[in-house]
């Protein structure tokens, strides 16, 4: 038993050693042939192994993977352009290939064996694109943030779906690191059409923003400059920066506006009085504003007032007299926007005539005698402030207008009319404003009814009368009121009790011929009957209860 075991010992020991015998040269040859054939070994290339990123096959020792044959240096495999698609066949698969991959020039970006920079690349990332990519346009002042971290972070390095290598199309890319911007109710046509390269550059620029035009010189590369700066008259924001009224991306209002009413957000303090112009409590001002550009003072629709106009009846304002301001600057005496006084007005109704007329003021109210309506400062009593059919822009022909206040007498009726009433002159007379001597008279005129005869007295009547009227008992010439060459003026005049002018005359306007009163109130109640008839040559006269008087100038009458 111990024996047969012995042999079956010997027997596995046996074949053994006939195995290793038969095999061992074979392993022996074999790792020498390799220790004398692989690249990596000492000699050659033995620095593949060293650097920190090395390509599979050469971290393998699978040099055969791209070389062949038996004489060095090896061939390769495939083609140039052909040899890397065998492993990484998903390259250059899409619509989009970058030229070195289009071309199978793989390594004009990457050492096929080992490299100390990232995916094999022959130089660090950003500068292996500088190696065909001008340096410059991507240099500028700003810089987009990833430009800076790696072209990548942006494009694909081989191929892409989408223009440019982009990893994806329009903002949609934008948007991976951007909030988005299309989203409000009012979105920038650029912005809604993903076109977000419209108004930046992707990579760097001189301006801030990246924008490819600097300010307003940007918003012009689409919108026409003539229409927004083109003009006399730009408003400041625009001709400063369009972005001061309006989003440049998307917005809640209109046009993009960066509020419901963004003229208040500059103009507030414009609005803050009592009374407010519709337009602008309705917030149009672009009722008659432009906000942009205008040939028209404050960047007005059409000029002053033809803009008023718009809104406001034409003809009270266009009568033949119109009130300076109204020709063109309604705002000296109206606000345009808001105020506190009624009417717009730029002062207090009392003070505003004032604002113009300040010497002219100053002078009345010096005046000891003022006209009622100007000590109430009550200017619309007499005057229209904004246009009139008659002179000094009055509301009314001047005899009927004073005879609304004062009764001068019926016009319509009268017989005789005092040529300054006549003529509307009410001034050759008066102070029509104030003045010094009573009934606001501008020179002497006496208030007794009886006096001794004097010129001096009557200076306001002599002021167009001539002197001669009275001043010689015979006369021919000095006046047609005369019985023969009797002057029935120096008469009345120049005696112990010496009429007065109004005694007989009415200094506007009577019923009867020359201004003569139909009755002068006398002593007491009684008012003194005048009458007066007149004929070609003289006339008659009968006062009170005396008899009647005659005067001829051709045929005088004794009245003895």
């Amino acid at each position: 038993m111990q024996v047969k075991k012995r042999e079956r010992l010997f027997f596995l020991l046996l074949r053994s050693l006939t195995i290793i015998t038969l095999f061992f040269p074979v392993f022996l040859w074999n790792d020498y042939l390799y220790s004398q054939t692989n690249c990596l070994e000492k000699g050659c290339h033995d620095t593949f192994l060293k650097e920190k990123n090395i390509h599979a096959p050469v971290r393998g020792r699978n040099c055969e993977k791209c070389h062949i044959g038996d004489d060095h240096p090896f061939k390769l495999i495939k083609e140039k352009n052909e040899l890397c698609s065998i492993c990484h066949k998903s390259v250059g698969k899409q619509k989009e290939k970058h030229p070195p991959v289009k071309d199978g020039d793989c390594t004009s970006c990457h050492n096929p064996h080992t490299s100390r920079h990232d995916k094999l690349l022959i130089k660090p990332l950003n500068d292996i694109c500088f190696e065909c990519h001008d340096k410059a346009p991507f240099s500028k002042k700003v810089i987009h943030p990833p430009l800076s971290d790696s072209c990548l972070s942006c494009h694909n390095p081989h191929d892409s779906s989408h223009k440019k290598l982009l990893k994806d199309s329009g903002s949609s890319l934008c948007y991976s690191c951007h909030n988005r911007q299309d989203e409000q109710k009012t979105v920038h046509p650029p912005v809604k059409d993903g076109d977000c390269l419209s108004c930046h550059n992707p990579h760097s620029q001189n301006v801030k923003g990246l924008l490819i035009e600097d300010g307003n010189k940007l918003c012009f590369v689409c919108h026409s400059e003539k229409d927004y700066v083109g003009k006399k008259i730009n408003h400041k924001p625009v001709s400063d920066d369009c972005k001061n009224c309006h989003f440049p991306h998307s917005g809640k209002f209109g046009k993009l506006l960066k509020s419901e009413n963004v003229c208040i957000d500059c103009h507030g303090s414009m609005v803050d009085g009592k009374v407010v112009h519709p337009p602008v409590g309705s917030k149009e001002c672009l009722s008659c504003h432009t906000p942009h550009t205008s040939e028209n003072k404050n960047i007005l629709l059409k000029s002053v007032p033809a803009i008023c106009f718009e809104c406001h009846e034409k003809g009270p304002f266009v009568k033949k007299f119109i009130h300076k301001p109204v020709k063109s600057e309604c705002y000296l005496c109206h606000k345009s926007h808001s105020a506190k006084n009624e009417k717009l007005l730029a002062e207090k109704k009392e003070k505003l005539c004032e604002v113009c007329h300040t010497d002219f003021m100053k002078n009345i109210d010096k005046a000891t005698v003022m006209h009622p309506p100007v000590k109430n400062r009550e200017c619309e009593s007499c005057h229209n402030v904004h246009s009139s059919e008659y002179k000094k822009v009055l509301n009314d022909d001047p005899a009927l207008l004073c005879n609304k206040c004062h009764n001068i007498g019926n016009i319509k009726l009268a017989k005789s009319v005092h040529a300054p009433v006549e003529e509307g002159s009410c001034g050759a007379c008066h102070s029509v404003h104030g003045g010094s001597i009573k009934k606001l008279l501008n020179k002497k005129y006496p208030e007794s009814n009886y006096l001794a005869y004097s010129p001096k007295l009557f200076e306001l009547c002599f002021d167009c009368h001539s002197q001669d009227l009275a001043k010689h008992r015979k006369t021919l010439t000095a006046t047609d009121f005369r019985n023969g060459d009797l002057n029935l003026h120096f008469v009345h005049v120049n005696k112990e009790k010496g009429r007065n002018c109004r005694f007989c005359h009415n200094p506007h306007m009577s019923v009867q011929p020359k201004l003569i009163v139909p009755e002068f109130k006398g002593f007491g109640i009684w008012n003194i009957p005048i009458q007066f008839t007149k004929t070609l040559t003289g006339g008659s006269c009968v006062v009170g209860c005396h008899k009647p008087y005659y005067y001829d100038r051709l045929k005088p009458f004794n009245n003895k």
